[in-house]
């Protein structure tokens, strides 16, 4: 976050904001939720983002830690803001392939889940 300045891009997950593929009845496009933003503002304790063009509307975030900003209530549906476009690609494909892998791994072999278990080990500390 130290190299964040006003001007830069910022993405809001809007849960309400729903786009939905042409003739589709399905559930609405994901990638869609998420709105560009723009830093307008940052000092030692705030970052203000608003909309790309618009001087009004702006939102103040409490400046802490490098991930995604959460405001709202702890518990509570609370609106995240994605400080850079690789948190937001990480989120989208958690999204569309986690509960398919989880099936993958739901049903697969003994053999399979250990070489699952001794990747998982690699990767984590």
């Amino acid at each position: 976050m130290s190299d964040l300045r006003a001007g830069d891009p910022v993405w809001k997950f809007d849960g309400n904001r729903r786009v939905y593929a042409e003739g589709s009845h399905g559930p609405p496009i994901y990638r869609e939720h998420f709105v560009k933003m723009e830093v307008k503002a940052i000092d030692a304790r705030w970052i203000t983002v608003g909309h790309v063009g618009f001087d009004r509307s702006n939102v103040r975030l409490p400046r802490k830690g490098d991930g995604p900003l959460r405001v709202g209530k702890l518990g509570n549906y609370s609106t995240v803001y994605y400080l850079d476009e690789g948190a937001v690609e990480d989120d989208i494909y958690r999204h569309d392939n986690g509960h398919r892998l989880a099936e993958i791994v739901r049903a697969a072999d003994a053999a399979t889940l250990r070489k699952i278990a001794a990747l998982l080990d690699e990767v984590t500390p």
